[in-house]
């Protein structure tokens, strides 16, 4: 009953529609408003498309990734991995003035100790990740819902898969299948509240809130670019732990709460993140040190070679209280700090190619600290 249910939702979302955040587009109607960047924070970012007769709206993308890392293990050297980390492909198309259906799929290669799996390249074949509604002007031209399955409204992350997750986004990233209703206030503030399934009785009573303000648009702080949004989850156990469809933390089976406190702002091209995420309470019932702290600080400046733009960037981060706590990307160990430092370069406004430098401390030490260096390009169509 329970897929039967899901598989009529999806189908009659897929009749109706949805908006894709877009920065490259022929179509007047995939704007780069703040409603879209509210609306669909948490999806992945599309950077090329193009339009057919004016009213469907369609493109992808492929990252290719060459890395080399070594496990947590003492007893285990470094390895070399090349791979097709993602491929993506997106359709979008306009039904009404205020309505448009989005649908993306993706087919990746998994991780295991946030390491690619040499034995398991594009393993999860091309499955759709989204298949939404979004009606903009609900009683109100500031107001707008959103149905569907996608990526939800908690965290905050540009790309769901990327080519190694940091201890926080290894946290919040999930997708699922919810209903939200949203404000976005012309003088920068947002709002957004969603409920979803309850995978073990099928029933809609666990929710999420999400507040924001954007600054960019206000000329006061012409000189400074500010961004701020706190994001609450009800029941992190349903959304993310063992009573999800996806179980990315499939020991999390506590009935506890989670919040996400993000602040951004940037001055003389140069840009600044302080995050902050904390759970309620042990996730793990009768498990103690699975109640996750962490804090997450990031630098990045931006450049232009060549009239192109490059940014240098780099990242800390320090977890408490989660010892015990694994979860899909961190099988074998929890990282109790993580050491970012790399740059981007986008060689044309279709191309990007980043090197990155990664270190992540295992509480536990015992166990060595996994050092990563990542080579990626990623190519938009």
């Amino acid at each position: 009953m329970k897929l039967v249910k899901k598989g009529l939702f999806i189908a009659i979302s897929t009749m109706l529609t949805a908006t894709s955040y877009a920065t490259q587009s022929t179509c007047n109607i995939f704007t780069d408003d703040a409603t879209n960047r509210v609306m669909n924070v948490n999806s992945p970012k599309i950077s090329a498309a193009s339009c057919w007769k004016d009213h469907l709206y369609y493109g992808g993308s492929v990252n290719l990734i060459y890395e080399k890392a070594n496990s947590y293990s003492p007893s285990t050297g470094s390895e070399s991995y090349f791979n097709v980390r993602t491929a993506k492909i997106f359709l979008d198309a306009q039904i009404t003035d205020r309505m448009v259906f989005h649908m993306s799929t993706t087919a990746l290669s998994k991780l295991k100790n946030n390491i690619p799996k040499s034995d398991e390249e594009l393993s999860d074949k091309m499955k759709i990740k989204e298949a939404f509604i979004s009606y903009r002007g609900f009683l109100h031209p500031d107001i707008y819902l959103k149905v569907g399955h996608d990526w939800t409204f908690f965290g905050n992350y540009e790309d769901p898969y990327p080519n190694v997750y940091s201890i926080n986004e290894s946290l919040v990233f999930t997708h699922n299948t919810n209903a939200a209703i949203g404000y976005v206030s012309p003088y920068g503030f947002d709002f957004e509240a969603y409920i979803y399934e309850d995978e073990v009785n099928d029933k809609w009573d666990q929710f999420g809130l999400r507040f924001g303000y954007d600054g960019s648009n206000i000329k006061a702080l012409n000189a400074i670019k500010f961004e701020a949004n706190l994001s609450y989850i009800d029941n992190y156990s349903t959304l993310r732990g063992k009573d999800a469809s996806n179980e990315e933390v499939p020991l999390a089976d506590a009935n506890e709460s989670m919040i996400d406190f993000d602040v951004k702002f940037e001055l003389f091209h140069t840009h600044f993140d302080i995050e902050y995420l904390k759970a309620n309470g042990d996730l793990v019932v009768g498990t103690a040190n699975t109640a996750p702290e962490v804090v997450s600080l990031i630098a990045e400046k931006y450049i232009y070679l060549n009239g192109n733009k490059a940014i240098i960037h780099g990242k800390y981060e320090k977890s408490s209280g989660a010892s015990a706590l694994n979860d899909d990307v961190f099988k074998d160990f929890s990282p109790e700090k993580h050491f970012k430092l790399g740059a981007s370069y986008y060689l044309d406004k279709f191309t990007k190619a980043s090197f990155d430098l990664h270190k992540f401390k295992p509480y536990d030490s015992a166990k060595d600290d996994q050092n990563q260096a990542v080579l990626g390009l990623k190519i938009y169509f």
